[in-house]
């Protein structure tokens, strides 16, 4: 009866340990959710950040968002020719072990020019 108790308990803590962990990683995605909404958002309809997608300026871009201390963000923007839209290779190999959460836009023109481009977010979570 001991024999069964303790296997009991064993096997509970260790439902438990891995249920936890799959509830942390719903509730980061949720809270990264909003902030990759607003920050496509926000590019698609403002025209200074649509006016940087058009130069490909990804500096200025990134400059003009804050998120809190705990996620670190990367904007890429790309043509629409069917290449790659990807992090810089050393970006992404130290990113290997994280979950990133990836969101993308297509910003076309602005009031004085076409040339249609990708704006592709990169959300992770700083440790």
């Amino acid at each position: 009866m001991l024999e069964v108790m303790i296997a009991i308990t064993i096997l509970s803590g260790a439902i438990l340990f891995i249920y936890s962990g799959k509830a942390s990683s719903v509730s980061l995605q949720s809270y990264v959710y909003p902030y990759q909404k607003e920050i496509l958002s926000e590019i698609s309809n403002n025209d200074t950040l649509r006016g940087y997608v058009l130069l490909d300026n990804e500096t200025a871009l990134e400059q003009e968002f804050n998120l809190t201390s705990n996620l670190e963000f990367k904007i890429r923007v790309c043509p629409l020719d069917g290449n790659t839209c990807d992090l810089e290779s050393a970006l992404f190999l130290s990113l290997l072990e994280q979950e990133v959460y990836v969101d993308e836009v297509i910003v076309a023109a602005n009031l004085t020019e076409f040339n249609p481009k990708r704006v592709k977010l990169f959300i992770w979570q700083n440790y």
